[in-house]
């Protein structure tokens, strides 16, 4: 503060005898308005009256307390810094602490995610290893348990039917021609024939029981005959 600038004190008293100087005039212009035929301005200038007297007391107040040095004020200031700097901390920690429990969470999470993935492909293995597991024991222990049964079951024949999913003629029929392919041939062309000639192997046939031995038949055999049986 240089020596040209009033002090605290002086301000303060200075101010107050201003406060004062407007309260008498506002009396006077009071005094003046009941005297006159002038509009009535008594409750604006009361309201104002009132207010300025408040102002009056403030200001003594303020000359009745301490003055306020540079030294103190610095000393406010530097507190106040402190306590926001403490709350800005203490924020800062706290949301450090919410970031950091949302990573764990999120670690957790992914981790127990990771989890189920790896049991669950655990679990397919194990199933398709049950199933080719128990798909080569049924192959190597159907047919021996198949057979050990009584024959006229026939669990074989049943389920060779079975697995190809045919009646067991047809079955018969396919099992012989992958079986032998030629020999399949052969026997499908006889049967055609037989079958062809039928009424006249069955005259034969007798022809041959009355003489009690061989006799010769006469069959036809037809061209581009296609052997079914």
């Amino acid at each position: 503060m240089s020596d040209n600038e009033p002090s605290a004190t002086e301000a303060f008293e200075q101010l107050r005898a201003e406060v004062a100087l407007l309260r008498r005039a506002i009396e006077g212009l009071a005094a003046a308005a009941v005297e006159t035929a002038a509009p009535d301005y008594s409750p604006t200038l009361a309201g104002l009256r009132k207010a300025i007297d408040g102002v009056g007391e403030r200001v003594d107040g303020l000359a009745a307390d301490p003055p306020v040095t540079s030294n103190q004020m610095a000393a406010g200031i530097a507190a106040v810094a402190a306590h926001a700097r403490n709350e800005g901390q203490r924020e800062l920690a706290q949301a450090k602490g919410a970031l950091e429990k949302g990573v764990r969470d999120l670690v957790q999470a992914a981790g127990a995610v990771r989890a189920v993935r790896t049991d669950r492909r655990r679990l397919v293995a194990a199933a398709v290893g049950g199933v080719v597991v128990g798909i080569g024991l049924w192959t190597l222990l159907s047919g021996p348990v198949a057979r050990a049964l009584p024959e006229t079951w026939q669990a074989p024949e049943r389920m060779a039917a079975a697995t190809l999913g045919l009646p067991r003629w047809e079955a018969g029929r396919r099992l012989m021609a992958k079986a032998d392919a030629s020999s399949w041939r052969e026997l499908a062309e006889a049967s055609a024939l037989v079958r062809a000639n039928a009424k006249a192997i069955q005259e034969c046939q007798k022809r041959s029981a009355r003489r009690g031995r061989g006799a010769t038949c006469e069959i036809s055999v037809l061209p581009n005959e296609a052997p079914n049986l």
